[in-house]
C-alpha cells in the first residue's frame, strides 16, 4: 500500500518543483516511520509515543515532534525512556536534523531542559546563551523533542 501511495505522488506531480515537494514528503513521511519503529520498546513498557511532522515556511523547513507519555500511572523518570530517546537523537542526526528543543511536564508545568550525559538538566536563557539548571531525577508526566533541519 506504501508503494502505490508513493506511486500516485510522483506520477501525479507536474513540474519539477512539485516532484522535489514531494519528494520531501515521502522522506518526511519515511523519517516518521522509522521514529515510530524506533518507539516500539517504549509501547511495550506502557507508554504511548507520537510522531509528528510539520512543515513551517517551505517543503525543506521541517519540524519533528515526537512526545512521549506515560499510560496509566502517568509519571516516570527519565531514565526508563533515555535509550530510546537517544537512539531517536543518533538516527535523527544521521539524517542531518538536529534538537531544536526539548521539554517535559511535571506537577508545577512544562519547562525547557537540556539533555546532557544521558541526563536532563532544566534551562534557563539569557539574552546571550543557555544557562544548565539542576539535574531533574524526580517523575515526569511527559516528554516532547522538537527535531529541525541542521
Amino acid at each position: 500500500m506504501k508503494q502505490l501511495i508513493r506511486y500516485k505522488l510522483f506520477s501525479e506531480a507536474r513540474s519539477e518543483r512539485e516532484l522535489t515537494q514531494t519528494i520531501s514528503y515521502v522522506k518526511q513521511l519515511e523519517i516518521a516511520e522509522f521514529l515510530r519503529d524506533l518507539s516500539l520498546e517504549l509501547w511495550d513498557d506502557n507508554f504511548n509515543v507520537q510522531v509528528n511532522h510539520t512543515a513551517l515556511r517551505s517543503a525543506d523547513d521541517i519540524v519533528f515532534t515526537v512526545n512521549i507519555v506515560k499510560r496509566g500511572e502517568k509519571r516516570f523518570l527519565f531514565q526508563d525512556v533515555k535509550e530510546v530517546v537517544q537512539s531517536m537523537i543518533n538516527y535523527m542526526d544521521s539524517e542531518a536534523f538536529i534538537i531544536k528543543d526539548i521539554q517535559v511536564c511535571d506537577l508545577a508545568g512544562w519547562y525547557d531542559v537540556i539533555l546532557k550525559d544521558d541526563k536532563i538538566f532544566s534551562k534557563t536563557s539569557n539574552w546571550l546563551n543557555d544557562i544548565v539548571g539542576e539535574e531533574i531525577n524526580h517523575l515526569i508526566g511527559n516528554v516532547e523533542i522538537n527535531f529541525c533541519k541542521k
